[in-house]
């Protein structure tokens, strides 16, 4: 059985209830405002998927056997080609923010809600084959 510990992923021996080791994979840097944010198990393959990030913006993913060795790693995140169109619309419905479908190949999208008064608003993801609606909220 494998837990976190001191932020980072230890195992735990169930026959014995102790600990087999204390890290299998270290602290991302906690210190530092990098933590393991979600931990995946292949059973499989026997490995992990472990993201790392800050919680803010996106990370990385690091792929490990179960002792701890890096398989391989790559950049998480949403890909705009995945996003054919967004909006983000004010507590009324009212169309605030409009991205048209995927304008030039763009990989990255900023938007700002700088100018936005404090309130309720949604972000509405259209995908190829469904719909997202996240909820945010501007003090």
């Amino acid at each position: 059985m494998n837990l976190t510990r001191n932020e980072g992923i230890g195992s735990i021996d169930l026959t014995n209830f102790v600990i087999a080791d204390s890290v299998i994979i270290p602290d991302p840097g906690s210190f530092l405002f990098t933590f393991i944010t979600s931990i995946g198990y292949d059973t499989i393959n026997d490995r992990f998927y472990v993201n790392i990030g800050d919680y803010i913006t996106p990370g990385y993913c690091l792929v490990t056997s179960v002792t701890g060795d890096s398989i391989t790693s790559y950049t998480t995140g949403i890909s705009t080609e995945a996003i054919p169109a967004f909006s983000v619309c004010d507590i009324y419905g009212k169309i605030l923010i409009r991205y048209p479908e995927n304008q030039n190949g763009l990989s990255l999208v900023r938007i700002s809600i700088r100018d936005f008064s404090p309130g309720i608003y949604f972000l509405m993801i259209t995908g190829t084959d469904r719909h997202i609606i996240y909820r945010f909220i501007k003090i």
